[in-house]
């Protein structure tokens, strides 16, 4: 017993005398997981949430970082920041909605169905130069469809929150319908009877293209360069974002998506050598034309006062006998 003891001490003072080495500095991790006492008193407080929360040190920079893992697996910081710096930059990445169409007044099924109408009977056109020997009944076809085509997609793109499906313009009124109707009829029936007639004044076709795509051009940057202030209809309020455009187009023809429509029209029949088509166009769009300009000017006055009155004055439509 007394030889044990001995070698005890001895192998204390022998430990006491080994030096320890230190250790290198490293950086500690916390991990406070709460105990099952901790749990117990919770269940018994009410809170039947299922957390873990862990506090680790940065071994370079020395912060702690301090996150909670609930019972979904997922961690969040319990200081929030970082959620609330995500949601800030999420919402202001977001668009505004009022840039976009009202898709309420644009049904997709009908503007998609509306858009391959227009673009087989483009196709037709363009397919049936290949087949007929006089080509302007095919562009015709063409010319109608594009018009109709760029009339949706010009106001989609530069007016989008007054696009519906309704902006492709061909329910026009049965008037519009019928007119068109005539022309194919007066065209079919002259190319039946007069032949030679219908293949010869080319000047005529000439010049009812060159009207045609004059006209054409014209709308289409009349509706791009008014962008918001256009409408297919007259206004009888002022919007918020209804400005006096004078600039561009608008400088030297006052209603130039009108004079581009009047233009267009006249030039179609005029390629197709429709004479009585020409005239009952030119007729029937000059009296149009002229009451919706003396209508819709006379709220543009009210709108914008003096300042429309100097525009008037100074600005022709270019449209006959209408000043």
């Amino acid at each position: 017993m007394t030889s044990l003891l001995r070698k005890n001490s001895l192998v204390n003072r022998l430990v006491q005398k080994v030096p320890i080495p230190s250790l290198p500095n490293i950086k500690k991790l916390d991990i406070g997981v709460s105990s099952p006492r901790s749990s117990a008193s919770k269940e018994r407080s009410g809170d039947t949430s299922m957390s873990s929360t862990a506090t680790a040190v940065d071994r370079d920079t020395g912060e702690e970082t301090t996150t909670r893992k609930d019972s979904g697996g997922e961690e969040s910081d319990l200081e929030g920041v970082e959620t609330e710096e995500t949601n800030e930059t999420v919402t202001s990445s977001l668009p505004e909605l009022s840039t976009y169409p009202d898709i309420t007044k644009n049904p997709l099924d009908k503007v998609a169905a509306t858009a391959a109408l227009l673009g087989i009977v483009f196709g037709f056109g363009c397919a049936s130069m290949f087949f007929v020997q006089l080509k302007t009944g095919s562009v015709y076809l063409m010319a109608l469809a594009l018009f109709h085509f760029l009339e949706f997609w010009v106001t989609a793109r530069y007016n989008p929150t007054r696009v519906h499906s309704e902006s492709f313009i061909i329910n026009n009124g049965s008037a519009y319908t019928l007119a068109h109707t005539i022309a194919l009829i007066e065209f079919s029936i002259e190319y039946a009877m007069f032949p030679n007639f219908k293949r010869g004044n080319c000047l005529t076709k000439v010049v009812g293209f060159a009207l045609m795509i004059m006209g054409q051009s014209v709308r289409t940057l009349a509706m791009k360069t008014a962008g918001r202030s256009f409408n297919h209809l007259v206004q009888t309020k002022r919007q918020s974002d209804h400005k006096l455009i004078t600039n561009g187009i608008y400088e030297y023809i006052r209603h130039p998506s009108y004079f581009g429509f009047f233009w267009w029209a006249v030039g179609t029949q005029l390629m197709l050598v429709n004479p009585l088509g020409a005239v009952g166009f030119a007729i029937t769009l000059y009296t149009f034309f002229s009451d919706r300009i003396e209508q819709e000017e006379k709220f543009l006055v009210s709108f914008f006062g003096k300042s429309y009155v100097e525009y008037k004055s100074k600005t022709p439509v270019y449209i006959p006998f209408i000043n």
